[in-house]
């Protein structure tokens, strides 16, 4: 019979001693959280367009940075921002762990979800966040595929807020090797998914349960805003939407609907919003920018290419860098699937050519990545950039800093012990 949460925990940072610092915090599910993540909206840059025409809902024609406006936008009253532009991102991160410290599992292809938070700059253990296991109310157990199953899981994500942080998994598993994301049916209870929302201080909201037209065999990752989800898919058989979602809470309880405002076109793994918009990473190793104008509620959404050429993408970062509002600075994880045909893995770093209106490749950096790299987070500190991000392999969280050169150097933040596997990283809530 599987043991309590105190006892496991206490076991698993026992066990882990030698890897975390002392400073560490459990903190397990405490029942609904209905904090709204409502902000002011923060203006995109407009290299290009004029946005003055609210019916305007055609694609961008400026790299994806900005676009024309109008088109089925979330309430920005309802569905926050991207963040206050004066708020110094925290050095610390919180990065996905599946697996438990003390070689513990909830059956073989299933694996218990950490959130594992880290001080960048000393790589000191801050806290860990154990996401449910069992059903407790209305909330749901959240689980993910086990660390020696490859799969494009556990992407993480930062609210729009920056007050919370959203990752996505599977409300059951199997005792026997047959895993939940292979069982089909017609209904969301054979066939389930479910959101996690996870804010700074430490409340846990698994109550919401992803449509039964979500059927790609594995979830990707999701983006937050306010009340506001948009979740990710992607296919080991059919390819998946983009699928958007309100809380449960915040709908008054019963079933959870979502609707696809990208069809079944091609696998999403990553989603981040900036600036007001939607962007995703996607099989192609493109980053797009999902939708003409604002946050998409409904579908079918247009894309728009941000970068076509970043084979093997999974989490990317926006920045903006300068004065002017807009992104200018792009990074992304690149897992090295493109290595054989000259994309070799790691982080590429993509800076606006306002002149041209593209996105330009600037820097591969490889240092300390035997394959390539999967989770990224990112936050600006002075004249640098502050990159974390974790392997393709799962084996490490490390941290490098992009000084403007085509180089930069990895240092090791915390190696993963054996039997668990590290997945999305991103920057830490803001409290």
């Amino acid at each position: 019979m599987r043991k309590s949460y105190a006892s496991t925990i206490l076991v698993a940072l026992a066990a882990a001693a030698f890897t975390y610092a002392c400073s560490d915090d459990e903190i397990t599910a405490e029942g609904p959280e209905t904090l709204d993540d409502a902000g002011t909206k923060s203006p995109a840059r407009d290299a290009a367009l004029d946005d003055s025409d609210p019916a305007d809902s055609g694609p961008s024609t400026d790299g994806g940075r900005s676009d024309a406006g109008g088109g089925d936008v979330v309430d920005a009253g309802d569905a926050g921002d991207a963040g206050d532009a004066s708020v110094t991102p925290p050095p610390r991160v919180v990065v996905v762990r599946a697996g438990e410290l003390d070689g513990g599992t909830l059956g073989p292809l299933a694996a218990q979800i950490f959130l594992d938070e880290y001080d960048v700059t000393s790589s000191a253990h801050v806290r860990t966040i154990a996401l449910p296991t069992v059903e407790s109310g209305d909330h749901r157990a959240v689980v993910q595929t086990a660390a020696a199953v490859p799969v494009h899981e556990g992407a993480i994500s930062r609210s729009a807020d920056g007050h919370a942080v959203v990752v996505t998994g599977y409300p059951a598993f199997y005792a026997e090797s047959v895993p939940p994301f292979v069982v089909m049916g017609p209904n969301i209870s054979s066939r389930p998914r479910v959101v996690a929302r996870v804010n700074a201080d430490g409340g846990i909201d698994t109550t919401t349960l992803i449509s039964d037209s979500f059927a790609p065999t594995e979830i990707g990752g999701a983006a937050l805003a306010g009340n506001d989800a948009w979740i990710a898919g992607h296919p080991g058989g059919p390819v998946g939407p983009v699928q958007h979602l309100r809380f449960r809470n915040s709908v008054g309880g019963g079933a959870t609907g979502g609707n696809d405002i990208i069809p079944p076109e091609q696998a999403y793994y990553a989603l981040r919003v900036f600036a007001g918009r939607l962007y995703g990473s996607t099989r192609e190793g493109k980053i797009v920018q999902i939708g003409s104008g604002g946050l998409p509620n409904v579908g079918p959404q247009t894309t728009t290419p941000l970068v076509e050429d970043a084979t093997g993408a999974f989490e990317f970062e926006l920045l903006d860098l300068d004065a002017t509002p807009g992104a200018d600075r792009l990074y992304v994880a690149v897992d090295g699937e493109g290595a054989d045909a000259g994309a070799p893995g790691g982080i590429r770093r993509y800076d606006y050519n306002a002149t041209e209106l593209r996105w330009d490749l600037t820097a591969t950096f490889t240092d300390g990545f035997s394959a390539g790299a999967r989770g990224l987070a990112a936050h600006e500190e002075g004249a640098s950039v502050v990159i974390v991000a974790t392997t393709t392999e799962g084996d490490k969280l490390v941290r490098l800093v992009d000084t403007g050169a085509a180089t930069a150097t990895t240092t090791t933040i915390a190696t993963a012990p054996a039997g668990v596997i590290y997945r999305g990283v991103t920057n830490s809530p803001l409290p």
